[in-house]
């Protein structure tokens, strides 16, 4: 996500399978069962229950295209992925809807090629090895491709092409078919679709770029096919550079090709000493352009995509010293930090303002326990009163705001998450119902992000249409509940929203949700505290002491309950710890 958080603990709590990147449609109306009821069973762990009521549904009509897709996905998810096929396969029947099922298809037979894949026993070669040694590289990858390879290849293959036919300018499929082809080292067909991706989005610079590269894949037999080709492909680049000038690959595809030409050159027959000049001043003059090049690709591969801003020896040796920590520099670099804070301007949208921005978010993400930035910080230490400080600055400005928000979307580290969504909040910054929203999901953890919390805060009709909603989030169906981590964190959550709710004491709405919360036996706990602190009727104490599980301990609760000078109240909040 390779993200902080444990993903592992329970299985996630909205129904969207890797493989597949888009959502389900507007499902049929007359169907038994409501999708949702489904989704919400299978991720609740109620797998055969979920799946019995998608069947029912295809029983009642079997053209149910959404209930067909979803089972299928629900069978690949436990492992199934036959009968995931089967299922899609029977529901093919020459209308639009069978692209997704083929596009479900192939992405079973491409993850099943990947896991069979000849550079899997290739692991000792290098990106260069493979291109300087290309030939015995080609040689090793046939002696280890395997039948079930080939199998799991082709019938991906078809399953795309199938899905190609009826929807030929979906970005997604014409991505798959590139990849494969690939996959199985067939570049001049793997160039056709990353060329089609170029044209139909032309303002794309990771398609022209990989368009680019792959064209460079292509074998020549002769010079004049490999000059024209490099030609073609170094066009490709410098228009994708125009395109988006902030693009490392491009850089570093350029530094590749122009080294490519430069070992050529070297090759060639030198017949005079004039000639031998002239070719030593052409190499020289390119080789400071492709150095200049590796430099860029370093220097746009240290920044986030949305901190923008151009490239000048100065600001790489700055970003540098910004993004190479050690402990003996730390003084230096934490009054390096400072000194490019205090030049923030709240009301200045001057490019140095800008730019300076741009590089505090760089270290801040760079920072990040996830990030996934090029060149990282060295970890000798970590940033404490560093971040803060970052963060405040930011925080002050529409644009160092919108950044912050950027990073949220890229980070599930949770003490920068907390940090960053607790000022925004403070500073009431716009669009941060929808992050907030987001981020409920992980609001599960042993150290709570204060994600329900902040929603509160915000106090309009969408926070609290989103905190009432984890009131029914669906929970395991188990005999030793308690004894299930999935339930118990999906108790936290609910836990954490209505806390949430409380705090909104004159919401009638909300009270009578927490009223009827009484009724139900997951929330009726949390429901009863919430109405305390609501009322300080006492009543409600004694139903919270009465629904109370045994041996179960909820140290937040428990600490909330400790804040009223309340005997009662406090004795409670000591169990509930315990």
């Amino acid at each position: 996500m390779k993200k902080y958080i444990p993903f592992s603990v329970f299985y996630i709590c909205f129904f969207c399978f890797y493989i597949i990147p888009f959502s389900v449609i507007a499902q049929t109306a007359s169907i038994p069962h409501s999708l949702d009821e489904a989704i919400s069973l299978f991720n609740a762990g109620n797998h055969n229950e979920a799946k019995t009521l998608l069947r029912q549904n295809l029983e009642y009509d079997p053209d149910d295209s959404d209930s067909r897709s979803i089972l299928g996905k629900m069978n690949y998810h436990l492992g199934e992925w036959q009968s995931a096929i089967d299922i899609w396969s029977e529901g093919l029947n020459g209308k639009p809807s069978d692209y997704v099922f083929h596009m479900n298809i192939g992405n079973v037979f491409y993850e099943k090629a990947e896991q069979n894949s000849p550079s899997i026993y290739l692991t000792t070669y290098s990106e260069k090895d493979i291109e300087e040694k290309a030939e015995l590289y080609e040689k090793e990858f046939l002696e280890n491709t395997s039948a079930s390879f080939l199998k799991y290849w082709q019938n991906g293959i078809e399953a795309y092409q199938a899905a190609y036919k009826i929807y030929p300018y979906e970005e997604y499929v014409l991505e798959r078919l590139a990849d494969l082809y690939e996959m199985n080292r067939e570049f001049e067909n793997s160039f056709l679709y990353h060329k089609q991706l170029a044209d139909l989005y032309p303002e794309n610079s990771y398609y022209l770029t990989n368009a680019a590269i792959y064209q460079a894949k292509i074998k020549t037999t002769s010079k004049e096919e490999q000059d024209s080709l490099n030609n073609l492909v170094l066009k490709r680049l410098y228009h994708s550079l125009e395109v988006d000038a902030q693009n490392p690959n491009t850089y570093r595809e350029l530094a590749r090709i122009l080294e490519n030409i430069d070992n050529l050159l070297s090759e060639n027959e030198i017949e005079s000493v004039e000639d031998a000049l002239a070719l030593s001043k052409e190499i020289s003059q390119r080789l400071d352009t492709r150095l200049t090049f590796e430099q860029k690709a370093d220097f746009y591969a240290s920044i986030p995509s949305y901190a923008r801003f151009e490239f000048s020896k100065e600001k790489a040796l700055l970003l540098d010293r910004l993004l190479t920590k050690s402990y003996s520099q730390k003084k230096k670099w934490s009054n390096l930090i400072d000194s490019l804070a205090i030049t923030v301007s709240n009301n200045d949208n001057s490019v140095n303002n800008i730019t300076t921005q741009n590089l505090l978010i760089t270290v801040l993400a760079a920072d990040a326990s996830d990030s996934e930035l090029l060149r990282t910080f060295d970890n000798y230490y970590s940033l404490f009163r560093e971040r803060k400080n970052i963060i405040t600055v930011l925080s002050k400005t529409h644009h160092g705001q919108w950044l912050l928000v950027q990073l949220l979307g890229e980070t599930r580290e949770i003490k920068l998450t907390r940090d960053i969504t607790t000022t925004l909040v403070r500073k009431k910054s716009p669009n941060m119902h929808d992050v907030l929203i987001g981020l409920l999901e992980y609001d599960y953890l042993p150290e709570s992000m204060d994600i329900a919390k902040n929603l509160s805060k915000l106090n309009d009709v969408r926070s609290r249409y989103a905190l009432i909603k984890e009131l029914y989030l669906p929970l395991p169906k188990t005999s030793e509940k308690w004894k299930n981590r999935s339930y118990y964190a999906l108790q936290v959550r609910q836990m954490r929203a209505i806390l949430a709710l409380s705090t909104l004491e004159h919401d009638k709405e909300i009270k009578n949700e927490l009223i009827k919360g009484l009724e139900r036996q997951d929330v009726r706990m949390f429901c009863a505290v919430a109405l305390y602190s609501q009322t300080k009727d006492t009543d409600y104490l004694r139903l919270a002491k009465r629904y109370k599980p045994r041996k179960v301990s909820f140290p937040e609760l428990g600490q909330f309950l400790k804040q009223f000078n309340n005997s009662k109240a406090r004795s409670l909040g000591d169990k509930l710890i315990k």
